[in-house]
């Protein structure tokens, strides 16, 4: 549950590695199991390949994890290896608020700054995403020459 002010930041960070074994992020989450940590394409696994520590502010920091000392595998990377770490709250919701039912200012706080994060969530994939520019003459409402615009781009 958030009990912080969620920044204007983008929800996603990468890393080139020189061989560190621990990185920061800067955008809030509510819990470890809302971020995704990516070494180059390969999605990592939380507590098996590193481990998620949170600030009270809701920001934290990925720890790769090396148990080859006791037998184990050291995850931590290769320099060059790009890590990502991207936001990832779920598209679901938990409250559901019923008629004469308690509202407390926490549980609006909680829902609204989720409905922040999932859309900083969509900002940051829209701004990854392959667009055209705001003055392409086309909508994509209707029909004809406007509608849904499907690759290759044709002005016609």
């Amino acid at each position: 549950m958030a009990t912080f002010n969620i920044n204007e930041v983008a929800r996603r960070v990468q890393y080139t590695s020189t061989g560190q074994t621990s990185h920061t992020f800067n955008f809030q989450v509510n819990a470890a199991s809302e971020i995704q940590v990516y070494q180059n394409d390969t999605l990592l696994t939380e507590s098996v390949q590193y481990n998620t520590t949170l600030n009270s502010d809701g920001t934290g920091t990925i720890t790769f994890i090396n148990t080859s000392g006791s037998g184990g595998t050291n995850y931590t990377l290769s320099s060059g290896d790009i890590i990502t770490i991207i936001g990832d709250l779920p598209l679901s919701r938990t409250t559901a608020f019923s008629s004469a039912s308690a509202i407390t200012g926490s549980t609006l706080d909680t829902e609204y700054d989720n409905v922040l994060i999932r859309q900083q969530q969509l900002k940051e994939m829209m701004d990854r995403s392959v667009q055209l520019k705001p003055t392409t003459p086309r909508t994509v409402t209707g029909t004809g020459t406007n509608g849904p615009i499907h690759f290759p781009y044709s002005t016609t």
